[in-house]
């Protein structure tokens, strides 16, 4: 499977969110990609999002079905927040930056 990170053409919201809206991001990120996270998701973003301390250290992941979406993730050094580079199809451009505006701003919760 190719990767689009490679193209930053493909970049398509990049910002910085608070540490709380970590999960709730993400999960709409999978969303959007009508992707379903599992366990294993969460195990691996927890192991290489949450132990990370530095702004020179990324994570980087997918949610990999039709509508492919890439991210990498750096915890921001000394604060509560994260910055997040998006990559995925131009149609999702519009609510991807409009996910993380709001994530800037607010507290998210999940729905269940």
């Amino acid at each position: 499977m190719s990767s689009i990170f490679s193209d930053k053409s493909n970049l398509i919201g990049a910002s910085w969110f608070f540490e709380e809206n970590l999960e709730v991001v993400l999960d709409y990120l999978a969303t959007l990609a009508n992707y379903q996270i599992d366990s294993g998701d969460w195990d691996a973003i927890d192991y290489g999002v949450k132990n990370k301390s530095s702004r020179d250290i990324n994570f980087s992941y997918g949610f990999y079905t039709e509508q492919k979406i890439e991210f990498t993730i750096q915890k921001e050094t000394g604060d509560s927040s994260y910055f997040i580079d998006v990559y995925g199809p131009k149609s999702l451009e519009k609510e991807v930056k409009t996910l993380l505006s709001i994530a800037q701003d607010y507290k998210l919760e999940k729905m269940e």
